[in-house]
């Protein structure tokens, strides 16, 4: 049995295995709309998006996206747009497309890795995240994963212009769903 919360693993008996990268799409040339997407439900991650909003705002950064499916928080940054009905994953993965820089805002609790982080792979894009433990990870590279402190998040302007860094392709094949097939296979 596998788990990708190390947590969970831990206390379980499990072993632990990272997700893996479900869609492999490439953005081919498509154009550029947003900055910066995310698509989250719930208002418990509400304060850090505004957080960052405010930070996107500094740097003089409008052109991003941020969608939350909720009932609307009077008072909450005019850049968060509140939705109720569930967003298909194909409207999700076009949204993802058509920008530079996906935001993982990690739950309350969460202790692995969101699907973000393989989305991103596969589509080269970069990646907000609170998740600390990603450093970890052999995909990591501060060109392409910025961690942020979700109450006082800092955005280099640099990390925002300067161009995604390809993850080498022995790593990504790694975390392509054959990948994830021969590594649960192999430890079995």
């Amino acid at each position: 049995m596998f788990s990708f919360d190390p947590e969970n693993a831990a206390s379980h008996g499990l072993k632990k295995l990272y997700n893996f990268i479900y869609e492999d799409y490439v953005a081919d040339g498509e154009p550029v709309e947003y900055s910066a997407i995310v698509v989250m439900a719930g208002k418990d991650r509400v304060p850090a998006l505004e957080c960052l909003a405010r930070e996107f705002d500094r740097l003089g950064v409008n052109d991003y996206k941020f969608l939350v499916q909720s009932k609307p928080i009077p008072g909450a940054h005019p850049g968060i747009t509140f939705f109720e009905r569930r967003m298909s994953l194909e409207s999700v993965g076009e949204l993802v497309k058509r920008s530079r820089i996906i935001l993982d805002i990690s739950k309350p609790g969460q202790a692995g890795l969101s699907f973000r982080f393989f989305e991103a792979m596969a589509s080269r894009k970069k990646v907000i995240t609170t998740t600390q433990s990603v450093v970890a990870y052999d995909f990591y590279n501060p060109a392409n994963i910025l961690v942020i402190d979700e109450a006082c998040p800092v955005i280099p302007e640099r990390f925002i212009t300067d161009p995604y860094v390809d993850v080498p392709v022995r790593i990504y094949e790694k975390y392509t769903l054959p990948g994830w097939v021969k590594t649960v296979f192999s430890l079995q």
